[in-house]
Protein backbone atom coordinates (compact mmCIF):
# COMPACT_ATOMS: atom_id res chain seq x y z
CA UNK A 1 0.00 0.00 0.00
CA UNK A 2 1.34 3.17 -0.44
CA UNK A 3 0.99 6.45 1.44
CA UNK A 4 -1.86 7.40 3.11
CA UNK A 5 -3.22 9.86 5.71
CA UNK A 6 -4.99 7.29 7.82
CA UNK A 7 -4.74 3.61 8.08
CA UNK A 8 -8.03 1.87 8.66
CA UNK A 9 -8.05 -1.80 10.54
CA UNK A 10 -11.18 -3.74 11.84
CA UNK A 11 -13.84 -0.88 9.89
CA UNK A 12 -12.28 1.90 11.70
CA UNK A 13 -9.85 4.74 10.00
CA UNK A 14 -7.55 6.68 12.13
CA UNK A 15 -5.92 9.40 11.48
CA UNK A 16 -1.47 8.55 11.74
CA UNK A 17 -0.53 9.73 15.32
CA UNK A 18 -3.53 12.61 15.42
CA UNK A 19 -5.49 10.37 18.07
CA UNK A 20 -8.22 10.39 15.40
CA UNK A 21 -11.17 7.26 15.21
CA UNK A 22 -14.12 7.45 12.36
CA UNK A 23 -15.91 4.96 11.00
CA UNK A 24 -14.83 3.57 7.68
CA UNK A 25 -17.99 4.07 6.23
CA UNK A 26 -18.38 7.91 7.68
CA UNK A 27 -14.28 8.42 6.17
CA UNK A 28 -15.63 6.81 2.85
CA UNK A 29 -18.96 9.21 2.69
CA UNK A 30 -16.68 12.12 3.54
CA UNK A 31 -13.84 11.49 0.87
CA UNK A 32 -16.72 11.03 -1.40
CA UNK A 33 -18.35 14.53 -0.06
CA UNK A 34 -15.44 16.45 -0.88
CA UNK A 35 -13.73 14.59 -3.70
CA UNK A 36 -10.36 14.22 -5.37
CA UNK A 37 -9.72 17.45 -6.18
CA UNK A 38 -10.67 19.21 -2.81
CA UNK A 39 -8.61 16.05 -1.02
CA UNK A 40 -5.79 17.37 -4.01
CA UNK A 41 -5.88 20.92 -3.32
CA UNK A 42 -5.64 20.74 1.03
CA UNK A 43 -2.64 17.68 -0.01
CA UNK A 44 -1.15 20.59 -1.40
CA UNK A 45 -1.16 22.98 0.47
CA UNK A 46 0.14 20.89 3.55
CA UNK A 47 2.98 19.84 1.46
CA UNK A 48 3.96 23.83 0.29
CA UNK A 49 3.50 24.84 4.31
CA UNK A 50 6.02 21.35 5.67
CA UNK A 51 8.37 22.68 2.31
CA UNK A 52 8.29 25.97 3.22
CA UNK A 53 9.06 25.50 7.48
CA UNK A 54 11.70 22.79 6.37
CA UNK A 55 13.18 25.59 3.99
CA UNK A 56 12.81 28.48 6.93
CA UNK A 57 13.51 26.34 10.08
CA UNK A 58 15.61 23.49 9.26
CA UNK A 59 18.27 24.34 6.01
CA UNK A 60 19.82 27.43 7.96
CA UNK A 61 20.09 25.13 10.56
CA UNK A 62 22.24 22.97 8.47
CA UNK A 63 23.73 25.82 6.77
CA UNK A 64 25.45 27.44 9.94
CA UNK A 65 27.41 26.47 13.12
CA UNK A 66 24.08 24.77 14.91
CA UNK A 67 24.04 21.22 16.39
CA UNK A 68 22.99 19.94 13.06
CA UNK A 69 25.98 21.42 11.24
CA UNK A 70 28.33 20.55 13.97
CA UNK A 71 26.97 16.92 14.15
CA UNK A 72 28.08 16.46 10.25
CA UNK A 73 31.33 18.04 10.95
CA UNK A 74 32.28 15.42 13.64
CA UNK A 75 30.78 12.31 12.06
CA UNK A 76 31.89 12.88 8.34
CA UNK A 77 34.85 14.67 9.94
CA UNK A 78 34.31 18.14 7.81
CA UNK A 79 37.11 20.19 9.94
CA UNK A 80 40.27 18.01 9.65
CA UNK A 81 42.62 19.31 7.17
CA UNK A 82 42.03 19.30 3.64
CA UNK A 83 38.51 19.73 4.21
CA UNK A 84 37.15 21.99 1.60
CA UNK A 85 36.23 19.85 -1.15
CA UNK A 86 33.94 17.77 1.69
CA UNK A 87 32.35 21.13 2.98
CA UNK A 88 31.93 21.82 -0.88
CA UNK A 89 29.86 18.70 -1.05
CA UNK A 90 27.90 19.35 1.90
CA UNK A 91 26.71 22.59 0.98
CA UNK A 92 26.03 21.44 -2.33
CA UNK A 93 24.00 18.05 -1.09
CA UNK A 94 21.91 20.43 1.60
CA UNK A 95 21.10 22.56 -1.34
CA UNK A 96 20.19 19.62 -3.60
CA UNK A 97 17.68 18.41 -0.80
CA UNK A 98 15.79 21.71 -0.53
CA UNK A 99 15.55 21.56 -4.79
CA UNK A 100 14.58 18.69 -4.55
CA UNK A 101 11.82 18.76 -1.73
CA UNK A 102 10.38 22.47 -3.94
CA UNK A 103 10.39 20.10 -7.15
CA UNK A 104 7.02 20.52 -9.05
CA UNK A 105 7.32 16.70 -10.12
CA UNK A 106 7.99 15.50 -6.68
CA UNK A 107 5.73 17.86 -5.51
CA UNK A 108 3.38 16.11 -7.93
CA UNK A 109 4.20 12.15 -7.11
CA UNK A 110 3.87 13.25 -3.47
CA UNK A 111 -0.05 14.38 -3.98
CA UNK A 112 -0.61 11.85 -6.30
CA UNK A 113 0.84 8.74 -4.10
CA UNK A 114 -1.00 10.87 -0.97
CA UNK A 115 -4.80 11.00 -2.71
CA UNK A 116 -4.27 7.45 -4.20
CA UNK A 117 -3.68 5.43 -1.38
CA UNK A 118 -5.59 7.52 1.41
CA UNK A 119 -8.92 6.90 -1.11
CA UNK A 120 -7.44 3.27 -1.16
CA UNK A 121 -7.30 2.80 2.72
CA UNK A 122 -10.70 4.29 3.31
CA UNK A 123 -11.93 1.72 0.52
CA UNK A 124 -10.47 -1.35 2.64
CA UNK A 125 -12.95 -4.24 3.09
CA UNK A 126 -13.01 -7.43 5.09
CA UNK A 127 -13.78 -10.88 3.31
CA UNK A 128 -13.33 -13.74 5.20
CA UNK A 129 -12.03 -11.99 8.00
CA UNK A 130 -8.98 -10.98 5.93
CA UNK A 131 -8.70 -7.33 5.08
CA UNK A 132 -7.69 -6.26 1.39
CA UNK A 133 -6.85 -3.20 -0.24
CA UNK A 134 -8.05 -2.96 -3.83
CA UNK A 135 -7.07 -0.20 -6.13
CA UNK A 136 -9.56 2.68 -7.08
CA UNK A 137 -9.02 1.69 -10.48
CA UNK A 138 -9.30 -2.02 -10.13
CA UNK A 139 -12.70 -1.74 -7.78
CA UNK A 140 -14.43 0.50 -10.48
CA UNK A 141 -14.06 -2.41 -12.88
CA UNK A 142 -16.05 -4.31 -10.64
CA UNK A 143 -19.67 -4.73 -11.84
CA UNK A 144 -22.66 -4.33 -9.52
CA UNK A 145 -23.63 -7.88 -7.33
CA UNK A 146 -27.07 -7.40 -8.52
CA UNK A 147 -26.17 -7.05 -12.34
CA UNK A 148 -23.08 -9.96 -11.61
CA UNK A 149 -24.69 -13.43 -13.24
CA UNK A 150 -23.76 -16.89 -11.00
CA UNK A 151 -20.88 -17.87 -12.62
CA UNK A 152 -18.97 -14.31 -12.88
CA UNK A 153 -20.03 -13.86 -9.36
CA UNK A 154 -18.58 -17.19 -8.22
CA UNK A 155 -15.05 -16.42 -10.45
CA UNK A 156 -14.90 -13.22 -8.38
CA UNK A 157 -15.38 -14.72 -5.21
CA UNK A 158 -12.70 -16.72 -6.18
CA UNK A 159 -10.52 -14.38 -7.00
CA UNK A 160 -10.92 -12.62 -3.72
CA UNK A 161 -10.59 -15.48 -1.51
CA UNK A 162 -6.77 -16.54 -3.10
Amino acid sequence: MGLSAIECPDGLCHSHHGGHAVERETMQSTLQLHGKDWFERLAERIYEISVDTFSQSVMPSLHTAGWQRRHLDWEFKLNDGESEPDRTLVDGMINATESFLRSSEVHRLFIQELVQGTFAEAQKFTDSGETRVWPLEIQSSFPSRRSTPRKADSIQTEAQNS
